[in-house]
């Protein structure tokens, strides 16, 4: 099955476009878009759809953090009727019941021009009149996948999004999942038969119910959940939803990743339906886990029961569909993820189809580096899959310019790694309060070969008890007591519920509440159990990658990618003090370390500068000096001069894996936070409680 028949299925009596312009630039393209869209309403029935063609060429759309311009979008204004009444509404017109559902919301700003919102876009494009540019130019595919992505953080409930390229008369579309970009053949635009494919394109677009869509279906009320349908008069009522056996009340997202090929975890408050109570206890964690990794809430129930202390409390979970089952099991199965360092050596496509002795290309998709593309995508990477292009059908030149080979950047690491992912750059990771750790997929997903098939995610759901992020500690004292129980919490994981964490960072401790105090006693908890895995498994579950979490917070040794390295308890010991250390750095945002530390570097080169910084006492004392926060006081000092000694050095690893050296190291880790206890509540004896400014906040 093709894109376009699974997609954009056949209508009957579509209206028929001009034809397009045979000078391509963007004004006139645009105008002919504008042109069909009014046929296409006419003849259709649309006008009510609640979809509206727009563009920004000249203006970006809002977003808390980042600013950029659509040249083409489909946008779903919020209605002056209620939420409800809009979603049943719209639903109903766009199936053809033609019921209008309420005005198109106008807002505008002061000098008159229309201001838009990435929450309410639903269809993306990317228009470009460049001679000689090929529509999967490295540039093209990366600037519309920045578009999807502020689609996904601003619509959390977004399963996927569709979009569209025309590069000069070239038309591809795209969806983009959790699992990748998914593209179609391409389409020319100056010949009859592209203009009927585009006719089933745009109708298709203007008539997909808010499922055919993208937005989620609640599995327990199959109720669509599109958060971008909301009224302008906010007079909403909550999301009433069901976890597992819990019913419950659903408050605001506080949490979202702005990214597109990750675990794209959203957590939103959340509260007992039959509560008095206006308090949201709970976080509701809705992430997409690769198909071989276990459930978190598996793992969180089966700490509840072995009755594993310091981690986060279980109350319910589920599972929706996978990524596969969302946009059709056949489709996805028989895309393949493709690869363009064939690109910088101007070698033959490893991709290509042969068919009665003549060769195909299939046009290049996936990107390794793309140079000066802009709004911090330099630094990303891309997984998308095309479909398999038919034998006969030949590849397809922009009529009338010459083919120019794309120009890759050559300066990456080229050897063989795991899929790669659209990731945020540490900057923009920073803005918006994150650290998304490294997600390597293990066997199943080897760039360079060809027939490796999309790796599939599965909706998650997990509802837990909630904390407060580890950097918004109060006092030295919180932050001990906080950090010292967080490691409680891990060795009794480790022990009691034989499952070791492996994603140690900012993110995943949690201060208790003190409204709301643990049965445990804990003062600090652990959260997210997606990377973790059975202890009885370390080193031999070939599906789970033995190097996970945040490069800021990873240890030395993982960081080396020694080919023999097994993660062990040790590591994650290590990370907790690297994250101490980042917690206690006077200036962040101007620590020479933390850029060290990014993404942005190879692990190689990290986890070297890591080693200079921390490997003898005398390079330790430097490095302290420049970082440490005076305000916190002597105790936090000792605690990361003790942290450090500790921990280093501790001799040769397969030592480490011995029980009894096993039960010496964490007993100093917590007799480290112990001792600073100590001084720092004698210390607040005599000194006045010091209330220390929260910086970039963190959470689940």
């Amino acid at each position: 099955m093709s894109f376009f028949d699974h997609f954009f299925p056949e209508i009957n009596d579509p209206p028929v476009p001009k034809l397009f312009p045979d000078d391509p630039q963007q004004n006139k393209v645009i105008d002919w878009f504008e042109a069909y869209d009014k046929e296409c309403r006419k003849a259709m029935e649309l006008r009510n759809c609640g979809r509206f063609l727009e563009t920004s060429a000249n203006q970006s759309l809002s977003h808390p953090t980042v600013k950029r311009k659509l040249d083409l979008f489909l946008y779903a204004p919020p209605q002056e009727s209620s939420a409800k009444a809009n979603l049943i509404g719209l639903e109903q017109d766009v199936m053809g019941t033609n019921q209008s559902v309420g005005s198109k919301k106008k807002e505008t700003k002061g000098d008159g021009r229309k201001e838009y919102d990435w929450k309410y876009v639903q269809v993306i494009a990317e228009l470009k009149c460049v001679q000689g540019r090929m529509d999967l130019n490295p540039k093209v595919v990366l600037q519309l996948a920045g578009y999807a992505r502020h689609v996904f953080h601003r619509q959390p409930d977004r399963q996927f999004v569709h979009g569209f390229t025309v590069i000069n008369s070239t038309l591809r579309c795209w969806v983009y999942a959790r699992s990748g970009a998914f593209a179609s053949s391409s389409v020319d635009l100056s010949t009859t038969q592209g203009l009927n494919v585009f006719c089933r394109v745009y109708n298709g677009y203007l008539g997909m119910s808010l499922t055919e869509m993208g937005f989620a279906v609640d599995p327990a009320t199959t109720a669509t959940t599109a958060t971008t349908l909301a009224t302008s008069d906010n007079t909403a009522a909550p999301d009433t939803i069901t976890i597992g056996d819990r019913k419950i009340i659903r408050g605001e997202p506080f949490f979202t990743t702005h990214a597109i090929v990750t675990r794209g975890t959203t957590c939103w408050t959340a509260r007992p339906m039959d509560s008095e109570s206006t308090e949201f206890p709970w976080v509701l964690k809705v992430s997409w886990r690769y198909s071989g990794r276990e459930h978190e809430g598996i793992m969180l129930q089966s700490c509840h029961k072995r009755k594993v202390k310091g981690v986060a409390e279980y109350i319910a979970h589920d599972q929706g569909l996978s990524t596969r089952e969302i946009l059709g099991d056949q489709y996805t199965k028989s895309a393949v993820a493709l690869d363009l360092r064939w690109k910088i050596n101007k070698g033959p496509s490893p991709h290509s189809l042969r068919d009665s002795g003549t060769q195909s290309h299939t046009p290049e998709v996936a990107v390794r580096k793309a140079p000066n593309v802009g709004d911090n995508l330099r630094n990303q990477l891309a997984v998308v899959s095309i479909e398999r292009r038919p034998p006969h059908e030949p590849p397809h030149e922009p009529p009338g310019y010459p083919h120019k080979k794309a120009k890759l950047s050559n300066s990456h690491d080229s050897s063989p790694r795991s899929l790669p992912s659209l990731r945020d750059s540490t900057e923009e990771r920073q803005m918006a309060g994150q650290y998304e750790p490294v997600d390597e997929v293990g066997s199943e997903a080897v760039v360079g070969a060809a027939e490796i098939p999309v790796p599939d995610r599965i909706s998650t759901r997990v509802l837990m008890s909630r904390g407060k992020p580890i950097d918004e500690f109060a006092d030295p004292v919180e932050l001990l007591l906080a950090m010292r129980d967080a490691v409680r919490g891990h060795r009794s994981l480790l022990i009691d519920g034989h499952i070791l964490h492996r994603d140690i960072s900012v993110n995943n401790i949690m201060i208790t509440i003190a409204s709301r105090p643990r049965i445990d006693g804990f003062h600090g908890f652990l959260i997210d159990l997606d990377h973790a895995i059975e202890a009885d498994a370390i080193g031999r579950h070939s599906s789970v990658p033995e190097r996970t979490g945040a490069f800021e917070f990873m240890s030395i040794d993982a960081l080396k990618r020694n080919p023999s390295f097994r993660h062990i308890y040790y590591d994650d010991l290590q990370s907790f003090m690297w994250v101490f250390l980042w917690l206690i750095i006077r200036d962040r945002a101007k620590c020479p370390a933390l850029e060290d530390w990014s993404s942005n570097n190879k692990p190689g080169f990290i986890g070297a500068i890591k080693m200079q910084q921390i490997g003898s006492e005398e390079d330790f004392e430097v490095q302290l000096a420049s970082w440490f926060d005076e305000n916190l006081g002597p105790a936090v000092n000792k605690a990361a001069w003790d942290l450090r000694r500790a921990l280093f050095p501790v001799g040769e690893r397969k030592e480490l894996e011995r029980e009894d050296v096993r039960d010496r190291l964490y007993e100093k880790v917590i007799k480290t936070f112990d001792d600073a206890l100590a001084v720092a509540e004698e210390e607040a004896k005599t000194l006045k409680k010091r209330v220390v400014v929260p910086r970039n906040r963190m959470a689940y």
